[in-house]
């Protein structure tokens, strides 16, 4: 029996050696390869390395520039000896590997900035009159400075110098840029549309309808509760009365019933309403008056019925 025990013992001790080995070896995570790395002109490239996520480009004694694919465009422009290796960025379970052979890019003679490359325009393609609008938004705008050597860079949209345009007519217009470095100058540019706000071009939300009922005698609508005041779609300013606590506009802007949209402004918030004069519908005698006359605007008051036999009533 007790000869049965140590045999016992000893293959859980066995077990226990091997079970450290085993979860030492499991643990013990796999180091990518190096990328090989050739030079062709200011292109770095190298093959996928098995299961990297990215890879880290360092170009002399510059901060890493993290990438998916298996090129780099070098974008120095100065004269002088550039040395360049690559290392293998690893994907869960694996470890980063170790630096790539080293290429060096020789500039000879400084680059000579060429033109200008719009890589993505601008996030605001189209302006409206009431913004009334005198520069253009270069918000989202990026721009390559191209040299003749191949080099590209980034463009700071602060330093561009932007052409005269007139962003408060409708129409086409075309936006140019210049930019200088080391005393030349070039010249890019693109396309925005100005155009008058319709409703359609108002999500839900974004706009309330306010009602008066159209009077040939009214003087006056209102537009908004409180002190405001107003833009309409043609970046006019319109003349408005503040009383009462509230504010009106002559019904001068009303020649028949009918509704404008208005920018309106109360303090920094700025809205936009629906401004309507309006014939308002509350009986079917209302309504058979309007039978022959649809051009206008109406309201209907309260809800309104037929009988079988085509009569309304209400």
């Amino acid at each position: 029996m007790k000869k049965i025990l140590t045999v016992i013992l000893s293959m859980v001790a066995a077990l226990a050696v091997c079970g450290a080995a085993a979860c030492t070896a499991k643990n013990k995570t796999e180091k990518l390869s190096a990328p090989v790395i050739e030079l062709n002109g200011n292109v770095v490239s190298w093959q996928t390395v098995e299961n990297a996520a990215s890879y880290n480009v360092y170009v002399a004694d510059e901060a890493a520039v993290s990438v998916t694919e298996t090129s780099y465009t070098l974008t120095q422009t100065e004269v002088g000896s550039y040395e360049v290796y690559v290392t293998a960025v690893a994907s869960e379970g694996y470890s980063d590997s170790d630096a790539s052979n080293k290429v060096t890019y020789v500039i000879e003679k400084p680059a000579v900035f060429t033109s200008l490359k719009i890589v993505s325009p601008p996030d605001k393609e189209t302006y409206y009159l009431d913004e009334r609008a005198s520069a253009p938004d270069l918000t989202g705008l990026r721009v390559k400075v191209v040299y003749d050597n191949g080099a590209e860079a980034d463009a700071d949209n602060s330093a561009f110098a932007i052409g005269a345009v007139n962003l408060t007519e409708p129409g086409e217009k075309k936006i140019t840029l210049s930019y200088t470095v080391k005393g030349i100058t070039k010249e890019t540019s693109f396309n925005v549309d100005v155009k008058e706000r319709t409703l359609s071009d108002l999500k839900n939300g974004e706009y309330t309808t306010v009602n008066n009922e159209y009077s040939a005698s009214a003087t006056e609508y209102k537009i908004a509760d409180g002190a405001v005041t107003a833009i309409d779609m043609n970046g006019n300013e319109v003349d408005v009365t503040v009383k009462g606590g509230a504010t009106y506009i002559s019904a001068s802007a009303f020649n028949k019933p009918s509704a404008i949209l208005l920018r309106v402004t109360d303090g920094e918030k700025t809205t936009f309403i629906k401004v309507a004069a309006a014939t308002y519908i509350s009986t079917a005698e209302d309504f058979a008056k309007i039978n022959e006359d649809l051009d206008g605007y109406y309201v209907l008051t309260k809800d309104l019925y037929w009988e079988n036999d085509g009569t309304m009533i209400g």
